[in-house]
């Protein structure tokens, strides 16, 4: 586990050696520990799962509250909300999106694409996100948007807690 302030950072199911095998047994880990974990009225926990959907056959989203899917401004990304609206309902979970990587022009598009009421932020490409990430520098400024999906994760818990 990594700390940081008030934040908590752990890994799990990540495949790290050639050969590990498949990454079901990992799934399985994090379904059974998200179903698990006990956070207190001022906790949440924030997942980050691999881009597809493989994650929710494997039962990770049962121990989550809703699902929330960062879209950046691809047709594939497009196409994959639409498969994880389909599966969200099925799971009785509610789904949010982030729009990621966004100009006035792909906010419009994807905006579009998109349930619009399912939309809790559009974060533009900001190119010191871009630099930071590639020299592996931690974000250390304000990025537009990012301070509306903390506000939008804060009221949700507090309210469902």
């Amino acid at each position: 586990m990594s700390k940081k302030g008030g934040l908590n950072l752990i890994a799990i199911g990540k495949i790290r050696d050639f050969g590990e095998g498949c990454a079901c047994p990992f799934n399985a880990l994090s379904a059974d520990f998200l179903r698990m974990l006990e956070l207190s009225k001022r906790e949440f926990a924030l997942v980050d799962t691999d881009a597809g959907v493989e994650h929710f056959g494997r039962g990770v989203e049962a121990g989550c509250d809703l699902i929330l899917m960062v879209i950046d401004p691809s047709q594939e990304s497009i196409r994959l909300a639409e498969k994880v609206n389909k599966i969200s309902e099925g799971a009785g979970k509610p789904l949010y999106y982030v729009l990621n990587k966004t100009d006035d022009e792909t906010a419009r598009f994807l905006l579009d694409s998109v349930d619009q009421s399912k939309v809790v932020s559009v974060i533009p490409e900001d190119k010191r996100v871009f630099r930071n990430c590639l020299v592996g520098e931690a974000l250390d400024f304000e990025v537009n948007g990012v301070g509306e999906l903390a506000d939008f994760l804060e009221r949700k818990t507090s309210r469902d807690r």
